[in-house]
């Protein structure tokens, strides 16, 4: 018996478009990874003026005493406590 031959598969490549798309329902979903650098702007976390303003903490930080570190440890710890004894105090409800 003779075997019918196969058609043969032509691969057709298509040109990838700038930024991948995908259409389901009426929603254009696009992958922000792959989006062009000039049609997104970049978000800046912080400005300038927050920027100086953790420079002259961390300055002040440097030019601390001894004693000004022990007395802001101190009170660090003794809010930690108060925490904790918060904490103990609360009583846990399950919802009904």
């Amino acid at each position: 018996t003779p075997i019918p031959a196969a058609k043969p598969k032509i691969l057709k490549i298509a040109v990838a478009p700038a930024v991948s798309t995908r259409r389901r329902k009426g929603v254009v979903i696009r992958d922000p990874e792959e989006e062009l650098h000039t049609d997104t702007l970049a978000e800046t976390s912080t400005s300038r003026e927050e920027i100086e303003k953790e420079d002259e903490e961390i300055i002040k930080n440097i030019n601390e005493t001894p004693a000004q570190k022990a007395a802001k440890r101190r009170k660090l710890s003794e809010e930690a406590q108060e925490a904790d004894d918060l904490k103990k105090r609360l009583e846990i409800v399950q919802d009904e």
